[in-house]
């Protein structure tokens, strides 16, 4: 008996783990004024709405080559179209990011339809083991989420390392040009002083050569 209390325990603690890992909500979705289907849903407000969006189109656009569309209530829509992480089948899929709650307790939620077709939705009832693929999906989209969000980031550092990298190979050119320029006017420079000089000594030599000249005149002038 004492086994049998101890074997509920373990289990009643890992169906209570599970349940605290398991975010994704199976729900009723408002899709237009008239229209509710089934669905799925889970808390995002970790993260903002841009960086939800853009980590779904990529996973779903770029990774999976998907062609979205916008759908009705605010869904972005990929039509008839398949999702090896769903199954083998063609599928409709919806999503949007929406805030709700209350005007001071609001929280974003990724709500996400998967129809069969015809607005068809899958559900854990109609269709168990396709159900499940989309829960897992959606939660692991949050770890997803989290890695865009960290590359994002890397990226964004590292643009702003190339740009400083290119900024200070600029500065290091413009640097080598002026030293070069100022090697080039020292060089000037030293052929002008040398040039000065030249014509000091030429101007001291006719200056020299007048004054010999003035003596001599002066010498004649004084024989008369």
């Amino acid at each position: 008996m004492k086994k049998f209390f101890v074997l509920a325990a373990i289990l009643f603690a890992a169906f209570t783990m599970q349940a605290q890992r398991e975010n994704v909500q199976e729900v009723t979705i408002k899709m237009t004024k008239k229209t509710h289907v089934s669905g799925y849903a889970v808390n995002m407000t970790s993260y903002d709405a841009d960086a939800i969006e853009n980590a779904l189109k990529q996973k779903f656009e770029k990774e999976n080559k998907m062609k979205g569309s916008k759908g009705d209530g605010g869904f972005r829509a990929y039509l008839n179209q398949p999702f090896a992480e769903f199954g083998p089948a063609q599928y409709d899929i919806y999503w949007r990011v929406e805030e709700v709650g209350k005007k001071n307790n609001t929280s974003l939620e990724l709500q996400m339809i998967v129809s069969s077709g015809n607005m068809n939705a899958i559900t854990s009832r109609n269709n168990p083991e396709t159900a499940a693929n989309v829960k897992r999906f959606l939660n692991d989209f949050v770890r997803y989420v989290k890695e865009y969000t960290l590359n994002q980031q890397l990226n964004t550092l590292n643009g702003q390392l190339e740009k400083l990298n290119g900024e200070k190979k600029s500065i290091l050119d413009k640097q080598t040009k002026a030293e070069k320029e100022i090697e080039k006017l020292q060089k000037d420079i030293e052929k002008q002083n040398e040039d000065i000089n030249n014509f000091k000594k030429q101007a001291s030599d006719k200056d020299a050569s007048i004054k010999e000249l003035e003596d001599q005149i002066e010498a004649v002038r004084r024989q008369f």
